[in-house]
């Protein structure tokens, strides 16, 4: 499995293609994913994934990756702990730039995350337009995800 490398207070794009990324089949079904290696002494840091809407151009025909985490411990084994996290919304200016961000503590003993996509069959989530409308997105395989690490204060 090849890892990139988390560096505190900095942000990794990833662009998840479902017919380029690597698979793996995840308990909640197969899903893209990316593998990182965790910077020493991260115990207790704050790991944001910030997805991107994608597709277009109307809110009626784009979607999104649901990005989960797994943590894993020095032997690569998976830590206890949830893999889904509740998503706050990010408006941006145009409906492209419009996100939903999951917020994870890093458990200690972490030394690896794995990002992933989870089920595209989840319930959808929704984004209101300017109007205030609500349209639920289809989660997808593909998309943009920001990767950041903040560390614990």
């Amino acid at each position: 499995m090849q890892t990139g490398d988390l560096k505190f207070e900095d942000t990794t794009s990833v662009s998840f293609d479902a017919e380029t990324s690597p698979v793996f089949p995840f308990p909640e079904g197969n899903g893209v994913f990316a593998a990182y290696t965790l910077p020493q002494q991260s115990d207790g840091a704050l790991l944001e994934l910030r997805a991107f809407v994608s597709g277009g151009p109307a809110l009626t025909t784009m979607t999104i990756v649901r990005a989960n985490a797994l943590f894993l411990d020095a032997a690569r084994n998976p830590l206890p702990g949830p893999r889904e996290a509740p998503l706050r919304t990010r408006r941006g200016i145009l409906a492209w730039s419009m996100s939903k961000i999951a917020t994870y503590t890093v458990p200690n003993s972490a030394r690896y995350v794995i990002v992933y996509s989870g089920s595209p069959y989840a319930e959808r989530t929704t984004f209101s337009s300017e109007n205030g409308t609500e349209y639920g997105l289809p989660y997808s395989y593909s998309g943009k995800v920001d990767v950041s690490l903040r560390s614990a204060k």
